[in-house]
């Protein structure tokens, strides 16, 4: 465990590709991942294959193209993952 160890980290675009990886990534270095991503599908696939390797991840719709929803989450990501 390292430097993210406890803390809630939000990956834009985490559903695949590298944002999946970075998501797998700090959730096993002991992050807490809140996974966004318009691909709910695939963010929810996500969620579940990190969180049976027994690491903390939450999967949120969320298009950063829209401004008032990522105000609207943003908000609440530390309260649902702590």
């Amino acid at each position: 465990m390292g430097r993210v160890e406890g803390k809630v980290v939000v990956v834009t675009g985490g559903a695949r590709g590298i944002g999946a990886a970075i998501s797998e990534l700090l959730a096993k270095e002991g992050a807490k991942v809140a996974i966004t991503d318009i691909l709910d599908e695939e963010g929810k696939r996500l969620e579940e294959k990190i969180k049976g390797e027994g690491w903390k991840a939450k999967y949120w719709h969320m298009d950063v193209s829209k401004e008032e929803e990522v105000k609207k989450y943003l908000k609440r990501f530390q309260a649902s993952l702590v």
